[in-house]
């Protein structure tokens, strides 16, 4: 069968049939670094307890007595499900083949390295190795939404060197550089028989190239990685015996990924489609570029002890999602891959938390904490997408220090995500899809680290 060439208009919605975003989750930052930070919900930024204060503010190296290594890691066991209200293909003509899939992100381990070390009585080093960023949604083939999502996944590595200088006792300022790599990884199915129907209709698609709408799928992919830098500064001080504040800027970090990779899944029925359409190279593959800015961010910490015992802390944390307005890929080769631009419109997001430490015995080694934290989502409910259900959430959290000697302890930690609410979507991809229905999420987090005191 041959068609007429106007026809190769409809490979165009191949285009616009690309992963949206290359990330996902609340946003997509992770601020869980530490198992101490962990058991009181990330409300210890101004305590300056161990060298995980890299993270959390830098100039707490100043206020370390000692040299200090730690490990550790946390165990994610995160539930992202989603409930079909009506999902359709065809402009809403049928309704989509598939299921409501299982749980979208599997278990994992993101783990953490800091070290410190005096170098005069004024300056202390240290380094921080983390993954503040980046999650996964891993959707099945057969889920309703795989024509806007099946896997989006995004790792970054930071490295963030730091120099701490106390020239009082009641000062401390640091900064240091942050050296990023990220990896991205997309994919999602393409309906052929959605589009070949759109073009030729149904039984011209059927009889003649075999693809029938919502059964005839092929595959995009992107992959690429990028090395970003940007830098941390951070002030702390105790006024006062007992009460510290603190600030810390984290500033925004831009990866371009430009050696990105293109890939294509076309079934030999969608290729004959293709070439009979007059676009024999569409989706054969390409190299790609692509930006991605990972926000700064700025926080504000408060330490008070009530008692020898007893210290609360509060924290509050203004991310600048609002850089995130919109993704652009474009392909290196316009007609063998497919290029791409989608708002997104993330707006800026604080977080606020609040903990306390007890320690139920001067002379004993445990120390206990616990704390809340309530997380706003950068993402109006408007652009909710697949690859990123995401809502307002609160984090509930306990942990325990043990200092077995002078020189070895350890922390555990344990948190739990409530949502505030299911996620709704009701989003029409270019193909003719509307994804239609409910996400549902929570977690939870455990968190185990050692340190050596020398």
């Amino acid at each position: 069968m041959e068609l007429k060439r106007n026809h190769a208009a409809f490979a165009l919605l191949f285009v616009l049939a690309l992963p949206s975003t290359a990330v996902h989750a609340a946003g997509f930052a992770i601020d869980y670094e530490s198992a101490r930070a962990i058991g009181m919900a990330t409300a210890g930024s101004a305590s300056a307890a161990d060298a995980s204060t890299i993270f959390y503010n830098p100039a707490g190296l100043g206020y370390l007595d000692r040299n200090e290594v730690l490990g550790g890691g946390q165990f994610l066991l995160l539930r992202n499900q989603f409930r079909n209200e009506g999902s359709t293909i065809l402009g809403g003509a049928l309704p989509t083949p598939g299921t409501s899939g299982p749980n979208a992100i599997p278990p994992s381990v993101l783990p953490w390295i800091y070290a410190s070390y005096r170098l005069t009585p004024e300056l202390t080093a240290g380094f921080a190795l983390t993954a503040p960023w980046g999650l996964r949604t891993d959707w099945s083939p057969s889920f309703v939404g795989r024509y806007q999502n099946e896997v989006s996944s995004l790792a970054v590595v930071d490295f963030n060197p730091t120099l701490a200088y106390r020239p009082t006792k009641w000062l401390s300022i640091a900064a240091g550089p942050n050296v990023e790599y990220a990896k991205v990884r997309l994919t999602q199915a393409l309906d052929f028989g959605s589009l070949c129907t759109a073009a030729l209709g149904l039984q011209t698609c059927g009889a003649g190239f075999g693809l029938v709408p919502g059964r005839s799928d092929g595959q995009a992919e992107n992959r690429g990685d990028s090395f970003g830098f940007g830098f941390t500064v951070g002030a702390l001080a105790e006024p006062v015996p007992g009460t510290r504040v603190g600030i810390t800027y984290r500033s925004q970090i831009d990866h371009h990924f430009s050696g990105a990779d293109q890939r294509f899944v076309v079934y030999p029925a969608a290729r004959a489609f293709l070439t009979a359409a007059g676009t024999p190279l569409a989706l054969t593959g390409s190299g790609a570029s692509t930006a991605l800015p990972l926000p700064a961010r700025l926080t504000f910490g408060v330490k008070q002890s009530l008692t020898d015992r007893v210290d609360v802390l509060l924290d509050a944390t203004l991310t600048f999602w609002d850089v995130f307005k919109s993704l652009s890929i474009t392909a290196d080769n316009p007609v063998t891959g497919a290029s791409v631009v989608t708002q997104q419109g993330y707006r800026n997001a604080w977080r606020w938390a609040v903990g306390v430490e007890y320690k139920p015995n001067l002379n004993q080694p445990w120390n206990l904490r616990a704390g809340v934290a309530y997380d706003r989502t950068p993402i109006p409910l408007n652009l909710v997408q697949a690859a990123l259900p995401d809502r307002d959430r609160i984090y509930a959290s306990i942990g325990a220090s043990y200092q077995a000697s002078p020189t070895w302890g350890a922390d555990v930690a344990y948190s739990h995500l409530f949502a505030v609410g299911p996620v709704p979507i009701s989003r029409t991809g270019p193909s003719g899809d509307t994804l239609k229905g409910r996400f549902t999420f929570s977690g939870d987090v455990f968190a185990l680290q050692v340190k050596y005191r020398y």
